[in-house]
């Protein structure tokens, strides 16, 4: 975690006023899926401040991809920051670092947990640059006793023009509260992109 990120969720928690501190919720996991070419890593934690009104909540996302020496092929980093103004619906925005490069996105994003086996996750994005481009993120996931099914996808477009998908599908088995091993793949395809896939098998530690 790099100073900036440390900063923002330093000044999470200073917003909190005196007399309704209390501990905020803390969630993080890491994943590592191993395919014949390298490691997706997948590492993501968030902070919850549930006792402020609209609950904010800072989440940080990053997904380097390494080859089998250690040498960071891409890498996608996000900072987001969004709060909860109701209805299971969450409002913010981000600060993507991909490259290099910088993109600030609008975020609109809802959670919906329909029973104990299936939820749901859907986003619509904005993100800007030299043109605005849209995302659509879903990912829907199913829990079966010890096996879980999720899939999530990710498609952009701008004004008339699709730039692409990418899906990650994972299929796994709750060894203990915490630990979860399995089959995944993820994969890529756009306009004017040869098709992209690594299979493998993954370990998701934490929640």
């Amino acid at each position: 975690m790099n100073r900036k990120q440390r900063t923002l969720l330093t000044l999470l928690a200073l917003a909190t006023p005196a007399s309704a501190q209390a501990a905020p919720t803390l969630k993080a996991s890491g994943e590592a899926l191993v395919h014949n070419e390298g490691v997706n890593g997948d590492i993501k934690a968030r902070v919850i401040l549930d006792d402020i009104t609209f609950k904010p909540w800072y989440f940080l996302r990053d997904k380097p991809v390494l080859d089998y020496d250690g040498k960071v092929l891409k890498r996608l980093t996000v900072n987001e920051v969004m709060v909860a103004p109701g209805y299971d619906l969450r409002l913010g925005g981000q600060m993507r670092f991909i490259g290099g490069e910088a993109f600030a996105v609008a975020a609109s994003e809802r959670y919906n947990q329909f029973n104990d086996m299936f939820a749901l996750y859907t986003a619509l994005r904005f993100i800007f640059g030299d043109q605005t481009t849209g995302e659509l993120h879903l990912t829907p996931k199913v829990k079966i006793d010890d096996i879980s099914l999720a899939t999530e996808t990710v498609t952009q477009a701008t004004r008339g023009q699709f730039l692409g998908t990418k899906v990650s599908g994972r299929v796994g088995y709750q060894v203990l509260d915490g630990l979860v091993v399995g089959v995944g793949v993820d994969t890529a395809f756009g306009t004017g992109k040869p098709w992209d896939y690594q299979a493998g098998v993954f370990v998701l530690v934490g929640k």
